[in-house]
């Protein structure tokens, strides 16, 4: 049995109590996963969903564990490799909605493209150059790939005019991320988180040329996130 409280202003408030679910082997470890998105919980046991409540408010605070006296349970409990984090990439999109995502994005690039305008009518090219590539990152992570193509070819047009060199700064960008693959590759193949963190700045850099790469890092990353027996170093690329 496990059950869900919350502590609010002194007072323990049972949110749910769930069995139904069954641990086929409790000598092995158990991964337990608490994904929060306002009022709403839902907690994961070995990947499958065991319990689900709602808060009457936003949920923030401090986490633990408790173990009532009366609990039929008699063994040892051991805790480990307890970490508090953003929700998974999956799990927030599926609570936001992608088009609301996307309509978010397109107001950012609506506002940037209309600062991009006023900035080269006070010949203020650099300021231009900012606000656009601004909307181009919003542009990139765009979902519909056609109105994807067709903002970054429009914003593209404009960057050109504002930055006489942006064909030049694109090219050396790119190379400098390529150069970074094979750091990237060799963390990768020693299990070391890190090599997410160097593939998101060769995204940063290259976001056309690398974005797929750095995309499977993540995944690689993320995997070995959720595998206790797996390596972090939690450390961050620098450039």
């Amino acid at each position: 049995m496990a059950r869900l409280f919350q502590w609010k202003d002194g007072t323990r408030t049972l949110l749910e109590d769930e069995e139904s679910y069954l641990i086929s082997n409790r000598d092995e470890p158990l991964r337990m996963e608490v994904r929060v998105r306002g009022k709403s919980l839902d907690v994961l046991l070995n990947g499958k969903q065991a319990l689900a409540a709602s808060a009457t408010d936003d949920l923030r605070g401090n986490v633990g564990f408790l173990v009532s006296g009366s609990s039929q349970f008699k063994g040892a409990l051991q805790i480990s490799n307890f970490r508090v984090g953003p929700l998974p990439v999956e799990a927030a999109l599926s609570a936001v909605g992608l088009e609301d995502l996307d309509r978010e994005r397109e107001r950012r690039i609506s506002l940037a493209m209309a600062e991009a305008a006023r900035h080269i009518e006070l010949a203020r090219p650099e300021a231009a150059a900012t606000a656009l590539r601004a909307a181009r990152d919003d542009a990139l992570a765009l979902n519909t790939k056609t109105l994807r193509n067709a903002l970054v070819a429009a914003i593209d047009t404009s960057l050109a005019k504002a930055d006489p060199l942006c064909a030049r700064r694109k090219k050396a960008f790119a190379t400098a991320a390529e150069s970074q693959r094979a750091l990237a590759e060799a963390y990768a193949e020693r299990g070391l988180l890190r090599a997410a963190a160097v593939a998101a700045t060769m995204e940063a850099l290259d976001p056309d040329g690398q974005g797929a790469t750095a995309a499977e890092f993540r995944r690689r990353a993320d995997a070995g996130a959720s595998d206790p027996g797996g390596s972090a170093d939690g450390g961050t690329a620098r450039r």
